[in-house]
């Protein structure tokens, strides 16, 4: 048994892959690591796969419970050329783990142009072509962090709760309806980018672009219909948005990702566990043996 572990800033969450696939696993607050150890014993895992983006005491908390249960541990270190990726981010390994993962899962789901979005503690909003180059991305403020620096900064705002509006009439939704203006801006303008880039030259270089790796083998992911392959796409639809629609596809992922949802156009694919899907890729391509 594999344990496949993302360790955000705000939640651990984990899931198991065997040799059917990835089995449902579970989650607990970053504070509440320690927890963790009952749920891990009855697993019996032999390897674990961790991308880890929460502080240095977190990941020293599950390095020292991970060894206690005598779990060999790969650290997920985003590289510049590895599981179907080009990776021009410098230096590579600034990328966060979890970006990263997500990517692969994105690349080895869907393998087409696509931003990978993920709204959590903070948004990120990564270009990402059909051929697995990472072309850059931006990263917010998440919904709660943007609302709590409001009210800190701000004398009467608050906290805004309210609902998101057209036409916003009240501070509560004039709060609410900024916010999520402002990541769909994000989501949307990177977007964009990523539709007028590709094929293009960016910054001035060509970036190499790795050929998709073979069909066939390895593990099966839920909520894909691929089995151990990229997917393939209706012919004249490779690397776009969808047919009749230009714009590059946004792949939607993270726990506060309801709020863009609704109001992105085309092609939106939503993905409740991105992360954890690219470390199982992440596993099957390092030869772990479930």
């Amino acid at each position: 048994m594999i344990l496949l572990v993302d360790a955000g800033n705000t939640r651990i969450k984990w899931m198991m892959l065997n040799a059917d696939g990835i089995a449902p696993g579970g989650a607990c607050p970053t504070a509440e690591a320690a927890g963790l150890r009952r749920d891990w014993v009855a697993v019996a895992a032999t390897r674990a796969v961790v991308a880890c983006v929460a502080g240095e005491s977190t990941r020293a908390d599950l390095a020292g419970l991970l060894a206690e249960l005598g779990v060999e541990v790969h650290w997920v270190r985003a590289a510049p050329s590895a599981h179907g990726l080009v990776n021009p981010y410098q230096p590579p390994e600034a990328l966060g783990a979890d970006r990263y993962a997500a990517m692969v899962g994105a690349f080895r789901r869907f393998g087409r142009d696509c931003v990978v979005v993920g709204v959590g503690t903070a948004m990120t909003a990564d270009m990402l072509s059909a051929d697995g180059a990472f072309l850059g991305g931006c990263i917010v403020p998440g919904p709660d962090l943007m609302r709590e620096s409001l009210s800190r900064g701000t004398a009467r705002v608050g906290r805004g709760e309210g609902e998101r509006q057209d036409f916003p009439l009240d501070t509560g939704a004039a709060v609410t309806t900024g916010i999520v203006l402002a990541l769909l801006g994000v989501a949307g303008g990177m977007r964009e980018r990523l539709g007028r880039a590709r094929g293009a030259r960016v910054d001035g270089t060509d970036l190499p672009l790795p050929a998709s790796p073979a069909s066939g083998g390895g593990v099966t992911l839920q909520d894909s219909a691929r089995a151990g392959g990229v997917f393939s796409l209706p012919a004249g639809m490779e690397g776009w948005g969808g047919e009749g629609n230009a714009l590059p596809a946004v792949v939607l992922t993270g726990g506060a990702r309801a709020c863009l949802a609704p109001l992105l156009e085309g092609a939106v694919f939503e993905v409740d566990d991105l992360v954890l899907e690219g470390l199982a890729w992440i596993a099957r391509d390092l030869g772990f043996a479930a």
